[in-house]
């Protein structure tokens, strides 16, 4: 794959941020269903996004001449896509958004003033709860990873040069199962899974292997020049976590969600 997929495979996976979560409320039904897009005028796309109507098709998947079995029917759920790819900024929010919950919660969990109680209804016994959350607006990344004290806490996060240790920040989330043919896997079910969610710099000399690219290397993805620049060395795992994040996160998306899940029929 070259870089100007990967560029594209990347944008079109991390934007769209309300399937992941859409299905999560899907009743069991039919593996064989139609797909209605929504009246998308009745709700608008995220700022920076566009709304894409879902739909059904007849793909071929075998290159060979007259084989007409080889054919099948593909579905696709309304959803919505950046207009651009996602930059090294929007990444790297993301970023240190997993870094300062895995400090709070791991080397700060007893200083009160980065966490607030919530109140969370129980869906199956409809008990209100008390949870205890990372209060976020109390957490600025650089003045977190900035503070001496602070620092001599997460020694062990940190390498040689002072720098996160990129194989210790990782990433838990859920995900929608996609069913295919598969009988065990039933309609809506949802996996775990934890991932390091750290782009791969190396890509830059793995796949310019003749080319001076040790700049890219060092500085492409921290470095503010290349701020507005397209995101590269994720992977497909590290996409899907990064949709999720951002569902989840991002007052903008609130709601969409559960509105596109009625139109999954």
């Amino acid at each position: 794959m070259n870089m100007r997929n990967k560029f594209i495979a990347f944008s079109l996976l991390a934007a769209t941020v309300a399937a992941p979560i859409a299905g999560f409320a899907q009743k069991q039904m039919s593996r064989t269903r139609p797909v209605i897009s929504y009246p998308h005028e009745r709700l608008q796309a995220p700022p920076g996004m566009v709304y894409v109507p879902g739909g059904t098709t007849i793909i071929k998947y075998s290159q060979q001449t007259g084989d007409s079995n080889c054919v099948k029917k593909v579905s696709l759920s309304s959803f919505f896509i950046d207009k651009c790819e996602i930059t090294n900024q929007q990444y790297r929010q993301f970023v240190e958004w997993v870094e300062d919950s895995l400090i709070i919660t791991r080397y700060l969990k007893d200083e009160d003033k980065y966490f607030k109680d919530a109140k969370v209804v129980d869906s199956a016994s409809n008990v209100v709860n008390t949870v205890r959350r990372i209060n976020w607006a109390r957490v600025k990344h650089k003045d977190l990873i900035d503070n001496p004290e602070v620092r001599a806490k997460i020694k062990d996060f940190l390498d040689e040069r002072g720098m996160f240790i990129h194989d210790s920040v990782k990433f838990s989330y859920v995900f929608l199962r996609a069913a295919g043919t598969n009988p065990k896997i039933k309609i809506g079910s949802v996996a775990s899974e934890v991932v390091g969610i750290y782009p791969d710099e190396e890509i830059w000399a793995k796949d310019l292997t003749n080319a001076q690219t040790e700049l890219l290397v060092n500085n492409y993805f921290k470095n503010t020049p290349w701020d507005d620049y397209p995101v590269v060395g994720v992977s497909w795992k590290q996409a899907r976590a990064f949709c999720y994040w951002r569902s989840v996160t991002s007052n903008a998306y609130q709601g969409y969600a559960g509105n596109l899940k009625d139109f999954n029929l």
